[in-house]
Order: structure tokens, then sequence, then C-alpha cells
């Protein structure tokens, strides 16, 4: 692969903060499906959770400056950390983790791990880009689309 194709590559994948990548809308498909789950799901945004995880991950959350674990860090943009709250859920046996989202206390998040669900039935499925869902969510975000 010469370097104007790798330049290329990284360019319809990786874009600048705040834009959809074309390649995305196209590429990417949303589904709808039932699903069972074989394991329970935790709420992560519950008391009881707080207070596990905060006990569980005090290294972690020392190792990354967080001086007190609330619910603001669930619903922060820091990978790191969310992904640790991720790993911990799965290591507990829960089939995922639901949230507040941080855009509205009237939304729940979800994020199921792939090994600990079955889907019931078909998954009808549609273009990332064909979602009036993800085109909303886009304009409230102020999200740039591509034309």
């Amino acid at each position: 692969m010469g370097v104007n194709e790798r330049d290329d590559m990284r360019e319809s994948v990786i874009a600048p903060s705040g834009y959809i990548p074309a390649a995305f809308l196209e590429d990417y498909r949303l589904c709808y499906s039932l699903i069972r789950c074989m394991d329970p799901i935790v709420n992560i945004s519950s008391t009881r959770a707080i207070e596990q995880v905060r006990h569980d991950l005090v290294n972690e959350f020392i190792e990354h400056e967080i001086e007190d674990f609330d619910l603001s860090v669930v619903s922060s943009l820091d990978r790191e950390v969310t992904q640790q709250i991720s790993l911990w859920a799965w290591q507990q046996g829960y089939a995922g983790i639901s949230y507040v989202s941080r855009f509205g206390a009237d939304l729940t998040c979800y994020a199921l791990f792939e090994d600990r669900y079955e889907l019931i039935d078909t998954p009808e499925c549609i273009p990332v880009g064909k979602s009036d869902d993800l085109l909303d969510a886009a304009d409230t975000l102020r999200l740039h689309l591509p034309r």
C-alpha cells in the first residue's frame, strides 16, 4: 500500500472532532432486534453499584487522579475509565451495564457484552445514514454530516 493510499484510508476513517465520516454512514448498520441476556445487567447509576465500583476500582481511580467515584465519572468522556468500569462489570458476570446518559437523565444507555446475550429474532437493519434517530441526534449534538 502506497503512502497516498494510507493517507486516503486514514482520512476516510479518522474525522475531525464533530464530523461524521461518509464511510461510517454508508458502511455501518443500525439494527433493531429483541435480545435475551443470559446474565443480569448492572445499573451502574445505582447507589449500590457506585459503592461497589468505588470499592473495587479504588486503585484505578487513584491512577487516573479521580478523587471520588460518582455518577459524573460513569458518563465522562475518559474512555480508559469507562472501559475499566465495563471490564469490572464483565468480570463480575454481568451481561452489560445500563447508565444515565450525560445528555439527559430521562435517557438510559445500555452497553451489552457480545458473549452474554443472544438474539431472539432476526435483526431488522438499515444503513446508519438512513436512521432518523441518528440524524436527529447529530442535529442535536451539532455534528457535521457529509453532504
